[in-house]
């Protein structure tokens, strides 16, 4: 098994008609060669680019939030959950994996990754994934 940070494009289609789209980056999963599914050991976090989802997958600390890099990129975080309707968690500006994902509370050990143009979870559409 080895541990990777992943980069999703995800769309939804709102109440609106229009598509709205977000870059979202998992903290780190855990892949298991030839299986389609994955351990989540930290949140979820929306963006609204590529690039600062790349930005802060390499700018990533693993011993923890450095409370200067959330007051300094804080707000273009919050930009992602106006745009999908999305919980947001209090603490860290992040997701609750199991409410985004699969509808429920308590966030599971595991989940599968469908194909690509899988529609997941109230019309969340899997458009790439990137590693």
């Amino acid at each position: 098994m080895k541990k990777k940070r992943t980069v999703w494009k995800v769309v939804r289609r709102c109440k609106d008609g229009l598509l709205r789209s977000a870059w979202v980056l998992t903290a780190r999963v855990v892949y298991v060669p030839g299986k389609v599914t994955a351990t989540f050991t930290g949140p979820l976090f929306a963006f609204e680019s590529l690039k600062d989802a790349e930005w802060w997958r390499t700018s990533w600390h693993a011993r923890g939030w450095p409370l200067e890099v959330w007051k300094a990129y804080g707000a273009r975080i919050r930009k992602a959950p106006a745009i999908l309707d999305l919980p947001l968690d209090h603490s860290v500006h992040g997701y609750e994996i199991a409410e985004w994902w699969a509808g429920r509370r308590g966030p599971p050990s595991k989940l599968v990754f469908p194909p690509v143009g899988t529609v997941v979870c109230d019309k969340l559409v899997l458009l790439r994934r990137y590693a």
